[in-house]
């Protein structure tokens, strides 16, 4: 065979095309999702230089950016993995967007730069985009996870605008009067507004009497309590409607509007501390098949 065929009085290698077929390269569809996910920022949680621009005069683009293989394309190349089929070495998730520097440090046969390090990268850059989008927070390097004071302000936010939504529903009491109730071993009758003061110290707060005596309507107003002291956080979960919903008790909280942009790993970090005081109405209607593990 020919090391070379003749095409329009230019040569064309056949050892280069060989080359270019056994190397499972992104599509240009898939290079534009990498850099999509990337929000067109280097990966690497150091730089995250913006990677395309306009020129200086407003007529062209600049783009130093560019779709990296996390393990490489074609064996010989730095973390190939010949377990990897062909589909999964093109796919987004074998892909990580660097500007054009750090694309060449990944690139050379440099040990530091491992498969667990670039996904790192990758995975650091998806959530750093993400909390950017959702909580308006400059896209940038040095972006750290939020405090434990300020998952539970954003928690406490997300509950109280929660709360505005349920004042707006036939659910929410009638009446602004401030119920009193009476408490085994305490002398005096209490008031909601004491034993919202108070619920951060209790196990359970659990309400008993007949129909019709204001237990939703003291569980409303000891959360609207809650919310106004800010000594926790307040839920509201209308067990009735949560019981044949079909989903999981913390994933059918999150689905609701006012809980955009706090993620379940969030809500557990101040679960953990201890800032959260579900409320359950109307949990007399249920049996005890139907009740929540507790």
């Amino acid at each position: 065979m020919p090391d070379a065929a003749a095409s329009g009085g230019r040569k064309i290698s056949t050892g280069c095309v060989l080359m270019a077929k056994n190397r499972d390269e992104f599509t240009p569809a898939t290079k534009r999702i990498i850099e999509r996910q990337a929000r067109g920022h280097c990966s690497n949680p150091a730089c995250r230089r913006l990677t395309h621009a306009a020129t200086s005069d407003g007529h062209g683009e600049i783009n130093i950016g560019e779709a990296a293989h996390i393990c490489a394309a074609a064996p010989g190349g730095p973390r190939y993995d010949d377990s990897m089929a062909p589909e999964e070495r093109r796919s987004p998730e074998n892909g990580i967007w660097l500007c054009d520097v750090h694309a060449r440090a990944v690139d050379a046969k440099d040990s530091k730069f491992t498969v667990e390090m670039l996904r790192d990268w990758k995975k650091q850059t998806n959530r750093d985009s993400w909390h950017s989008i959702m909580h308006n927070v400059p896209f940038g390097p040095g972006m750290q996870a939020p405090t434990p004071d300020e998952l539970r302000d954003r928690l406490r936010a997300a509950a109280t605008a929660d709360l505005a939504v349920f004042r707006r529903t036939e659910k929410w009491p009638g009446t602004t009067v401030a119920l009193t109730l009476k408490v085994d071993h305490v002398d005096e009758a209490l008031s909601t507004r004491a034993l919202a003061n108070a619920v951060t110290t209790l196990d359970d707060l659990i309400l008993v009497a007949p129909p019709g005596m204001g237990k939703t309507t003291t569980l409303f107003q000891v959360a609207e309590g809650v919310s106004e002291i800010g000594n926790g956080t307040p839920l509201i979960v209308p067990l009735g409607d949560w019981a044949t919903d079909g989903d999981a008790l913390l994933t059918s909280i999150l689905k609701r509007p006012a809980f955009t942009g706090v993620s379940e790993t969030d809500f557990r970090a101040v679960a953990r501390r201890g800032k959260l005081q579900p409320v359950w109405p109307r949990f007399q209607e249920f049996s005890s098949s139907t009740l929540p593990a507790r």
